[in-house]
């Protein structure tokens, strides 16, 4: 078993039962997990530098309802966005 001092964000991100889909600063995608690669239907490595619009298709995206807008005007984030199924973060 890994030593927790070994772990990364990536892997603690790939751990995660649920879909989380990290989007940097520039609305693109900079990782998914297995449970948001099957949301999505596209693979991590093929919706990496995407926009994030393009991979999750979402109704709200490129609205002022967008969760990425949100928390950059909120001040929630610091360059990058983390997006699940159940919020942001």
């Amino acid at each position: 078993m890994q030593g927790l001092e070994s772990l990364s964000l990536l892997d603690i991100l790939r751990s995660i039962p649920d879909s989380v889909v990290t989007i940097g600063s520039d609305k693109r995608i900079i990782a998914l997990n297995g449970p948001a690669e099957s949301l999505t239907g596209r693979r991590e490595a093929e919706a990496i530098g995407q926009p994030c619009a393009a991979v999750i298709r979402c109704e709200i995206c490129g609205t002022d309802r967008c969760v990425v807008v949100k928390a950059k005007r909120n001040g929630n984030c610091g360059g990058a966005t983390s997006v699940s199924d159940r919020g942001t973060s």
